[in-house]
């Protein structure tokens, strides 16, 4: 991930998207990439922090890319499981007063999670199904380190 789009100090990132149909409620995935590339956040006078939230929630507070990366030029996954979206639904990245620099982001995913077809045992073993648990998004922060810098 050698290229991003850094929005200027005190603004940051606000996407809307329609693309999933009607009004159904649809479970979804998402996943946000990032890499701290800007030679100035590696400056002690210089920072870069800011909020996530999905569909105006606040979901993962104070991230610091590079902090929570292990530094410049590596990489940060934030992947949140069963967000749950209508026919709309909002992503956005706000940057704290305090930090000098704007929020950055190098791509984003969102996928829609189906929901599974029952699986039943065999006739001899009983009519068993397996139900799917549903769980509240929960935030996973993945830093890994490019090979490459």
């Amino acid at each position: 991930m050698q290229t991003a789009y850094e929005w200027a100090p005190g603004t940051g990132f606000n996407f809307t998207f329609t693309s999933l149909g009607s009004d159904t409620v649809r479970n979804c995935y998402v996943a946000l990439y990032f890499a701290e590339i800007d030679p100035r956040a590696a400056n002690k006078n210089e920072s870069r922090i800011f909020d996530l939230f999905l569909n105006g929630q606040l979901t993962v507070p104070n991230i610091s890319v590079a902090a929570l990366a292990g530094g410049m030029y590596s990489t940060l996954e934030i992947s949140v499981k069963n967000v749950t979206f209508s026919n709309t639904g909002t992503i956005q990245l706000i940057p704290h007063v305090d930090s000098t620099l704007g929020a950055i982001l190098n791509a984003y995913e969102i996928y829609l999670l189906a929901e599974p077809v029952p699986l039943l045992t065999a006739a001899a073993d009983g009519n068993h199904q397996h139900k799917p648990n549903p769980t509240q998004p929960n935030p996973t922060i993945n830093p890994f380190a490019l090979n490459n810098h």
